[in-house]
């Protein structure tokens, strides 16, 4: 988690409060959807516009965040987009299932 995880957008979510509150959103709904959430890495990337989280699993669990022809990822950025409306702010998710030792 680390090296997705830059100092500057990690202190950016955490002192904005509205994006924290987001962040454990997501973590919420994503950690729910896999059967090993400890290997779910989120990393935030935050811009003056907003947030951009970059979310890596398991390659065998990716398929259970994008679910069937992508359902799964567009509910959660449906999800993302409410709040950026609610809040004022960007979101995004991308999703990765490489292997995470690489």
């Amino acid at each position: 988690m680390r090296e997705l995880l830059s100092p500057e957008s990690a202190d950016t979510v955490a002192r904005d409060p509205r994006d924290a509150e987001v962040s454990q959103m997501l973590q919420y709904v994503l950690r729910s959807l896999v059967d090993r959430p400890d290997d779910l890495i989120i990393a935030p990337f935050a811009d003056s516009a907003g947030v951009s989280f970059h979310v890596r699993s398991a390659p065998d669990e990716v398929g259970k965040l994008i679910g069937k022809n992508g359902r799964t990822a567009r509910a959660i950025r449906t999800i993302l987009s409410g709040n950026a409306a609610r809040l004022g702010r960007r979101y995004s998710v991308d999703f990765d299932g490489r292997n995470q030792e690489s």
